[in-house]
């Protein structure tokens, strides 16, 4: 079976803490892609703000600490303009995204992540 091209998802928010707003889990399913990127970035509060630092938290089968990827700093200007966050994330894989709040009460931003 040939895998199938990247494909996007738009994650649900599950909580926020320490500045940060932490999407419920996400499962890389089987694709060609090997990265996890964000496109289509929006300040639901101000739609002409299309940039957000985002992270990916990537969660070990063994239940040990996730890995923690580097803040990015991604703009989506073109909207469609991808901004890869991790690479080389195999099939399977359990992650989290997260993005920083730049003002309180927290952004709501919304986002599509391709997998």
């Amino acid at each position: 079976m040939a895998k199938r091209k990247c494909v996007s998802v738009r994650p649900v928010t599950d909580f926020y803490e320490a500045g940060r707003i932490v999407s419920l889990p996400l499962t890389v399913p089987r694709s060609a892609c090997t990265t996890i990127s964000v496109s289509h970035i929006k300040d639901a509060a101000d739609p002409s703000d299309r940039c957000q630092t985002f992270l990916v938290f990537i969660y070990p089968e063994d239940g040990s600490e996730p890995t923690v990827t580097e803040p990015v700093r991604a703009c989506a200007v073109p909207p469609n303009t991808r901004t890869v966050l991790a690479s080389n994330v195999p099939d399977g894989a359990v992650y989290r995204i997260v993005y920083e709040i730049e003002d309180f009460p927290p952004d709501v931003v919304r986002y599509k992540v391709w997998q």
